[in-house]
């Protein structure tokens, strides 16, 4: 809508200022406007392609996709590919090769791209040993001969829970059941049940996070009133890797 509009606009213009070759002034407007469709539909053939979002194991190695339109012709030296994390710069390569002199620290010897597939129209970061500072909306930029673009989406890291370890305190019409995982990230979410009924509200859940490695550490304590036996369950769920740990507690009194 834009290009139709200033081309309306300066056509009216040119109008206005009553020429007095109309054949010349009508192809100025005229060449004006296919000036600027030229230029839109050649920037609008140069796309570039990363996916919505990313989740990614702690400590493992993940490749960030991105992907870029190629034409017939591939000219290696025009190709520039920029990655950053906000202001900081993750990894660049230009004039054919790797140009690191302003990578963050952060990433120092854990980046690299596929150089081989480049004129596949691969500009893929791949980046080792994530860690939990490594997420965050990353920016995959692209330029060529044919044009530039870039894209941004958010990259998350998770951690599994470890296998939960229960402890049973048991006194005089009451018992007490101690649930604690740990490792995980980010916080989880905890739930208690007796059949039907959830229990959660009447819990004591507390987290914890270590001040070394940023992953939670959880604990949580119900405790039922009545010596009687039940049937109870909990649910440990990490959402980001789709961690469901889900574990059945038999109570069984002696009379």
């Amino acid at each position: 809508m834009f290009y139709e509009s200033f081309f309306f606009y300066i056509f009216k213009v040119v109008l206005d200022r009553q020429y007095r070759d109309t054949s010349f002034k009508l192809w100025t407007a005229q060449g004006f406007y296919l000036s600027l469709l030229l230029i839109k539909i050649c920037c609008s053939e140069f796309k570039v392609t990363v996916p919505s979002s990313l989740v990614v194991t702690l400590g493992q190695p993940v490749v960030l996709p991105c992907s870029f339109s190629v034409g017939n012709v591939w000219q290696p030296e025009s190709i520039v590919i920029t990655w950053r994390r906000g202001l900081e710069v993750v990894h660049s390569f230009y004039l054919n090769r790797d140009q690191l002199k302003h990578q963050n620290p952060h990433y120092v010897k854990r980046t690299s791209l596929y150089q081989s597939e480049m004129q596949k129209g691969n500009a893929s970061l791949r980046l080792e040993n994530v860690t939990i500072e490594d997420r965050g909306e990353y920016i995959c930029y692209v330029s060529s001969q044919r044009g530039g673009g870039r894209k941004i989406f958010p990259l998350k890291v998770a951690a599994l829970y470890s296998e939960p370890v229960l402890q049973f305190s048991v006194q005089p019409g009451s018992v007490t059941v101690l649930l604690t995982s740990g490792g995980g990230f980010p916080a989880p979410t905890l739930s208690w049940l007796q059949g039907h009924e959830d229990l959660t509200n009447s819990t004591e859940t507390r987290l914890t996070r270590d001040t070394l490695s940023g992953l939670y550490n959880v604990s949580s304590t119900l405790t039922l009133k009545d010596n009687s036996n039940a049937t109870l369950s909990f649910i440990l769920k990490n959402e980001d890797l789709i961690q469901e740990i889900r574990r059945n507690i038999s109570l069984l009194f002696g009379r």
